[in-house]
């Protein structure tokens, strides 16, 4: 898998024609929804998925922000990963740890167009 991520973020991919821009869509999608499989797995090819997904999007934004909502999709990973850690610390104060509870609803946003 890591080699793959390589090669892709060291493609050059235009996005000129329909179909290459269809495929980029296609992959950066398969990206996020990747990232719910790698994630228990391994955290550094999870770093390495979300590199590419922000290198591609970063690169490609003009053309993708009609067809992806790259806001959302990151706003509501990090809200559920900031729910699993405030799960994690409270877990752990049940086990007699000191621990300062997080608010998530501090942290996390709805995105409205």
């Amino acid at each position: 898998m890591a080699l793959f991520l390589g090669l892709v973020e060291e493609k050059k991919i235009r996005t000129v024609l329909e179909d290459e821009l269809d495929i980029l869509v296609s992959l950066c999608s398969e990206l996020v929804s990747f990232h719910q499989v790698v994630i228990p797995l391994d955290f550094k090819l999870t770093c390495m998925v979300w590199r590419v997904y922000v290198k591609l999007t970063s690169t490609h934004k003009t053309r993708l922000v009609d067809r992806l909502d790259l806001t959302e999709v990151i706003s509501s990973e990090l809200c559920g990963q900031l729910a699993k850690f405030r799960q994690m610390l409270e877990n752990s104060k049940d086990k007699g740890l000191k621990t300062e509870i997080l608010d998530p609803d501090l942290f996390c946003f709805q995105y409205q167009n």
